[in-house]
This record gives structure tokens, sequence and C-alpha cells, in this order.
């Protein structure tokens, strides 16, 4: 028989100090026995306080020694608390309101017969606001905000004047708050793993300036991802508590629906609002976008030199706009992000989105973004991308009312903003757990650990499964959308008609934008009348600004719909317009594929359902394919029956996104239908990839693989690495990412070099997860950063490891200090 004297000695030291607590706790409680209250059930009460003031619905707990619940109570009016916790016991006492912290944090008590009193106080954690995406903000003056370098101010938007309203109710309810915006302009955005570190420096600011060890994070739209990117990171320092997102994309957005809203509105608007660039070079512009570099993700996202050819004029070179956070957060990219990047045990995370419904109070651009954008929505990003990231945990989800910016809506609302009286992110979550403190448990919604691999549903049904989790109450018809089309009006003279056949009646929305001028848009109904502006009332509404039109028909009838765009005052150099329908309707197109990334050469699988209640006579569905360096291609989906079309498509060499617009078409009772989708995916660079090279090692701390990484030269840069570690029978256990960088030099030695990149596994994850090895690395991962976030390997089962014992990372014995 083998003696394991490690465990031994430890029973040991744990019988001796129980005794020495037991003991110490007998001499106090005879020595007290003359003041002390003897009672068979003793009871702890106190106090809790705000402000010197007792403070009520505070959740006072108790727990035994080994953390089981005994006793909980809330303060009344006065803050005061009464707990009968027992006697003879070692107890834990806790206060808890909403997101307060609380001094002491927790106490542990002997509890002999005698009553004792314990108080606590209440403490508000600074708020660091990490704002968004907002490139096309003006600067604004007197703004706290440090550049990403941390040496000079930045005069820039730091989100103040939006918030003013928000930041001046929380500091009058004393709270300590500051603000960060993503470093974001049109002449570049950097990528997510840069933007983290203005965070980082506004997390310690707010700690040095209140003595606080944890700050709460409200993070809006893409500030959501930045703030994940610092607490899930090996980098995070256990100094954040809550993390609140607004409207963030946490699995991506459909970077492919909304490129087109990107270039051809918003850009344009604000190059006429705010500079002195002309309206016919602005449409220019955009015509050489929409006709000459058709490749627009790529050329987005990326810094790189592109070269085009414009009929009559001659071959260009241009730098992308490098806006790589656009396609850091897409569908696809986002996916990796989820894989390297998971929930942080100890903070709490409450995801807030805008389930906005459609109606009278979206803008005209709001109304053209939400149209875009496939399925439920806030006007930007789709619903179960914000509340359904992969999660391991049980996660605060809250669906308000919102927009998600100022921009897409009627009266200035969105998440931060206090002016609403409508179901609101302030309305029901901020006001009352923040400032009327009337939300004593931690959550503001609805707690679940509900899991949504990809936003990208196989069906109809998948998608609303979410939505269903989430209260949302699912109906039959689903918004589609019909092809995006474009042309140029030349002159005045010059019309674009255009006909969509409506099959149901159900709410439906028409649309126009262009860029610059102004035009005429009136439509023909089913019966004939003519639909203008002014003769607009009841069931349809008219929407419009200097660039977009929209007819909102609350129910339509059957039958065709025409469109009618005429110019009326434009630049003779013409104007481009697209124009499109938003449908709801029960015959509905979903499209989906495979994988989110792939190899060059790989294949991938693309599949489209083409449904509805009765059959679909002659349909066709067909895949527009555009993507880097000329990249195009159009192909028929194979017909499999039954409304499923697919097509294995085979990559090109080009690494970058690859879009696929989806169009299906065919007919119901003898009228046509049309149906649109999109799909976006990545093929591999080819820069960072496994070498084979794997070693272990194993110390009290945990188990780190040493990975061998080759590099491609002529490259240089930085790249991470995620690792997911599963026990013998396949199953998950933990997962580790390494951000690492291959120096300059590497770039310029022949035949590129290679770099080995630690792995690091916590012995006391490993410890806590109860499995013992040999454990297999299951999937590995590497994700090129230069850019933007790029797959650039993706390799299963690629080592195991020698037969560890988890029991060799057993902490350590620390006896904890009790009170009575």
């Amino acid at each position: 028989m083998q003696v394991n004297f490690h465990h031994v000695a430890r029973l040991i030291l744990f019988v001796g100090g129980l005794l020495a607590v037991l003991i110490a706790g007998t001499a106090q409680a005879q020595d007290s026995a003359a003041v002390a209250t003897q009672s068979p059930n003793a009871l702890v009460s106190g106090q809790v306080r705000l402000d010197n003031v007792g403070e009520a619905g505070v959740i006072v707990e108790a727990f035994t020694f080994q953390g089981a619940p005994i006793a909980a109570t809330t303060t009344n009016a006065q803050g005061q608390y009464s707990l009968n916790v027992g006697s003879n016991t070692i107890v834990r006492i806790r206060a808890r309101k909403g997101v307060f912290e609380f001094s002491p944090s927790s106490v542990l008590k002997f509890m002999s017969f005698n009553n004792a009193t314990q108080d606590f106080t209440m403490i508000r954690p600074p708020i660091v606001i990490q704002g968004g995406y907002t490139p096309f903000t003006m600067p604004q003056s007197s703004c706290p905000q440090l550049r990403l370098d941390g040496t000079t101010y930045n005069p820039g938007a730091c989100g103040e004047a939006a918030m003013a309203d928000l930041l001046a109710d929380l500091r009058d309810a004393g709270w300590n708050v500051r603000t960060v915006m993503m470093n974001s302009s049109l002449l570049a955005t950097p990528p997510l793993s840069t933007q983290v570190s203005a965070l980082r420096r506004t997390i310690n600011d707010a700690k040095a300036a209140t003595g606080a060890s944890k700050v709460i994070v409200f993070a809006h739209s893409t500030g959501g991802p930045v703030a994940r990117r610092y607490i899930e990171s090996s980098a995070f320092a256990n100094d954040v508590s809550h993390l609140f997102t607004f409207g963030s994309q946490h699995m991506g957005n459909p970077i492919e629906d909304v490129i087109d809203v990107w270039f051809n509105q918003i850009l344009p608007d604000y190059l006429r609002e705010n500079t002195a660039v002309p309206d016919f070079l602005i449409g220019a512009m955009v015509d050489v976008i929409d006709f000459v570099i058709q490749d627009k993700v790529n050329f987005l996202c990326s810094a790189r030199l592109f070269q085009f050819t414009i009929p009559f004029f001659g071959t260009y070179i241009v730098p992308g706009p490098n806006q790589s956070v656009l396609c850091e957060t897409s569908i696809s990219t986002m996916a990796n992000f989820n894989l390297s990047f998971r929930p942080r045990e100890g903070v709490t995370y409450h995801l807030v989105h805008g389930q906005f419904v459609r109606g009278t109070d979206l803008s005209p651009l709001g109304r053209a973004m939400t149209s875009a954008i496939p399925g439920a929505d806030d006007t930007l990003i789709q619903t179960n991308s914000t509340t359904g990231f992969r999660v391991g945990a049980q996660i605060d989800r809250l669906l308000t009312r919102d927009p998600h910016m100022t921009e897409t809506s009627v009266g200035e609302r969105w998440y931060l903003a206090t002016n609403g009286a409508f179901d609101s992110a302030y309305v029901t979550c901020i006001r009352p757990m923040f400032i009327l403190r009337t939300i004593s448990g931690p959550n503001c919604g609805t707690v679940s650990a509900a899991e949504q691999v990809d936003v990208l549903a196989a069906s109809a049904d998948d998608a609303a499964a979410l939505l269903a989790d989430l209260g949302i109450a699912a109906g039959d018809p689903t918004e589609q959308k019909t092809r995006r089309r474009t042309a140029t009006l030349l002159d005045t003279t010059s019309v674009v008609t255009h006909t969509v056949q409506v099959i149901e009646s159900a709410p439906a929305t028409f649309l126009t934008n262009w860029i610059t001028g102004t035009l005429s848009f009136t439509m023909t109904d089913p019966v004939g009348a003519v639909v203008t502006p002014s003769t607009t009332a009841g069931d349809v509404q008219y929407l419009s600004d200097a660039t977009h039109a929209s007819y909102v028909f609350s129910s339509t009838q059957p039958g065709p719909y025409t469109f009618y765009i005429q110019a009326t005052d434009i630049p003779t150099t013409g104007v481009p317009v697209d124009y499109y329908a938003a449908l709801d309707s029960t015959y509905i197109l979903t499209a989906s594929r495979s994988r989110n990334w792939l190899p060059p050469g790989g294949t991938i699988t693309v599949t489209a359902l083409f449904t509805g209640p009765t059959a679909i006579q002659s349909p066709v569905v067909t895949a527009y394919i555009r993507g880097s360096n000329g990249v195009s291609a159009t192909v028929q989906l194979d017909d499999l029956g039954s409304g499923t079309y697919r097509h294995v498509y085979i990559a090109p060499t080009a690494p970058g996104y690859i879009e696929m617009e989806i169009v299906a078409e065919g007919t119901v009772g003898g009228v046509p239908i049309e149906r649109n989708d999109n799909v976006s995916f990545t093929v591999y660079p080819d820069s960072f990839r496994p070498n084979g090279s794997y070693t272990e090692t194993v110390d009290v701390m945990g188990l780190t693989i040493q990975t061998g990484i080759s590099v491609t030269q002529g490259i240089s840069g930085s790249f991470r690495v995620t690792g997911i570690l599963a026990d013998g029978d396949g199953q998950d256990v933990l997962a580790a990412t390494t951000v690492a960088s291959a120096p300059d030099i590497a770039a310029a030695q022949s035949g590129g070099t290679s770099v080995t990149v630690p792995l690091f596994f916590s012995g006391a994850d490993l410890y806590a997860a109860g499995k013992d090895g040999p454990f297999v690395v299951r999937r590995l991962l590497v994700i090129d950063e230069r850019e933007h976030a790029l797959v650039s390997a993706d390799e299963a089962d690629v080592f195991t490891t020698s037969a560890i014992g988890v029991d060799r990372f057993a902490n350590q014995l620390f006896l904890p200090v009790v009170t009575r």
C-alpha cells in the first residue's frame, strides 16, 4: 500500500487549524458569557449603509463554512437586518445589491450560543463607458481622451456630448464615471487588439482616482468586443466586476449586408455634411466603388494598395480605407474570436439588445439599415448576435426597444439616451439599478446559459428558437428582401422603373437611396392607384431625407407594386440610385455556409432553403460571387428537392473575404417571386502555420504546451494561437490563447522562420475540471492579426499530452481568519 505523504500532511494541517479555531471560539464564548445573549439559535444582525444612511433592499445571506446556504433576508427601510444562523458553527455572511461592492465583501464568524453584530458599507465602483465605432463623429473640444500611444491628449470624439444626460444622472447619483472611445476615423481604424490599450488606461485611471479595485464597464456596439478582448485575455488584471454591452455584435454582423449602406449612404452623407468635397466628386467616388472596386469588403478593411481600371480614364492604385474593425466584427471573424476568448469567471455579463419594432419611429436611414439586415435587429446589429454569443455560464440578457444609434431613430433615441419613456435600456436597467437602486439582484433581464454557435441559422425555425428563448414571440412571417439593384439617372428626363410582386398581405417597405441631388419617388399599387408623398395616409407612410426615401406599408395587398424614380435636380454627370423591397413573408430564403474559413483550394458548401406555404414553381437559386484580386463568378445552386439548394465552392488562392449574394426566383400561382440573402467567409492568408513541433512542460502552476509556428518569408507582425484541450472522451476541458509576434527581422529571412508560442493551461482550472490526462489538443487555431483577424490555420488533434493526474494541481490549504 502506497501512502501519499503530501495529502497526509495537508490533512494534519487542516485538522490542527480547525481545532485551533474551535478552541479560540470556545474561549471567547466563555469570556463573554456575562454580556452576551444566550440563544439556542444565534442571530447575526446589523445595518447596511450607503453614504452613511441605511439602505433598504439589500440582500444579506449566510452560508456554512463549506458554502451551503443557511439563511437570507432583505434589509428594511433603515437598512437593518437579522439572520438566524444556528449555533456552534462557522458561517460566512455577505451582503449584495445590484452592482454595488461591499465592505467587508464577506466575513466568517464562529457562532456559539451568542448573537453577533455585523455591519456593511455599500461602495459604488467607478464606471467606465467604452464607446463604439464612430469614424464619422466630428471632433469635440476639451475631451480627456488619450491617444493610443498614451503620450498626448486627443481632442477627438470621446462620447461626452452624446452621453451628457446619462453622465449627469449617474454623477448626480454619486457614481464616478469616465468615458473612452475607440480610436476610429475615416483615415484608419486600428484592430481590436490595439483598441484595448485605451480601455486599460482608462480603467487604471478610474482605479487610481477612486481607490477601487474593480470597475463596471458599459460598452456600446463595437465597444463590447473591445471590452471582451481585454477581460477575456491573459492581460486581464481582475479589475472588472460587471460588463454591460448595449447592441454589441458578439456573434458578428453580416458585413456583406451592410457594406453597400456604408459605402453608398453613410460615407457620402458624412462627406456631404462635413467636408467641402463637391457632390459630383462624391457621386463619382461611389460609382467607382460600385462598378470598379466590386470587392468592397476586402477594400474597406485593408490598408493594402488596390489597383483598379476606369474605362477611358486609366489605371489607378489607391490604399484601402483600413477600417479593419468592421471586418474583425463580421460573422466569420467573430466566430474565431469566440473560440479564442471565453467568458471570464467572476465577471457578470449583461447583454442588452434593442429588439426594435419596425415602425414610424425610424429615420429614413434607420429604415434603410433595418431593411438591409436579415431578421430581427436594432437597425444595425442582429438580435441573435447581440444576445447569443457562445457561453458556458449564466448570462443576463435584456431585450429593449432601443435603436442602435440616434441617426437611425426619430427623436435621438439610442441605448444610452435618457429621453425615452419607452422600454429603453435606461428606463428598464440603468435608472432602476444605478440611480433609483430598486433592483436588488445582480441582473436586469433574463438569466440563461443559452448557446448560439452561429448567427446564420440553417432554417427560419432555428433562427426563431433563440428569440423564443429570449421571450420574443416568433411570428410565421419573416422579413425578406428582394435583390438590391443599382441604376444611373443621367438627367431629369430619365426614369427608373421596377416592379415587385407581392404574394401575400403583410407589412412591406419599398426603398430607394441615392448619392446627391434630389429625386422624385412615386409608386403604383396593385389596383393602379398612384402613391406619392402627398397622398400617403393611414396604412402608408412616406419617409425621406437628403438621400433616402421609402414607402412603409403596414399591410399590402397581393399584386404588383411599381417603383418610379426620376431625378429633379442632379449633377450633369448623373447620379447612381439603388432600390429594393423588404417584405414580411412566409415565402422565405435562408442561406448558410458549412464553415467560416477555409484554406486556398479548400471546399465550402453553401446551402439555401427556398420554401413557402405553397409550392414554388420553376425555382432557380443563383449565387453571385465576389472576392479578392478580381475573383468574380456566377453559379447556379443544385436543386436537391424539398426547397433545398446547394453548391460546393472551391476557394481561390487569393486570401481574404468571399461574398456571395444569393438570389432565389420562381413563381407562385403564376406570379413571379424573388428573394435575396447573403453569406460571406474567409480564405486563409499564407502567413502563420503550425509546423508540427510540440513539447509539454508540467509544473505546480499548470500545463504549458510549446507550439512551433512557421512564418512565411516576408511576413512580420502579430498573430494569436488558440488551443482547445479535450479529455480522452473528446470532451472539451479548457482553452488557452496566446498573442504572439513575428519580429521584423523574420520577414527578411530566406524561406521564412519559426516562432515558438506557449499555450498555458492553468493548473487550478485543470483541477477544477476534475479530469486526468492524457489530454488532446483537439483544435489549434492560428489567427493572423496584422490587419484584421483572419484564420491562418485550423488543425485538429495535433498533440497528445502525457498521463497527467490533476491531483498534482490541488491547491495548498490556507485557513481563513474567523471572527465572532
